[in-house]
């Protein structure tokens, strides 16, 4: 389970690697200027942040796994 895991965050991280280099930020101001309704409502930015939260997921769920190895 935890190599499906890691699989799953390799591959978030690329996608989430397309959206900083497309749009020239980086995922942490990326946030900041999303959240704080800088960057609008473009499509692409609702599905950047729904990888962020989701490679957050995924994140915990190996940290779990790791920890009960």
């Amino acid at each position: 389970m935890l190599t499906r895991h890691q699989k799953k965050l390799a591959i978030y991280d690329e996608d989430i690697r397309k959206f900083e280099q497309l749009y020239h930020l980086d995922s942490e101001q990326f946030l900041q200027e999303f959240n704080a309704g800088i960057l609008g409502d473009n499509i692409d930015f609702f599905e950047w942040f729904s990888l962020w939260e989701l490679r957050k997921d995924i994140l915990k769920k190996i940290s779990k796994l790791q920890q009960g190895l």
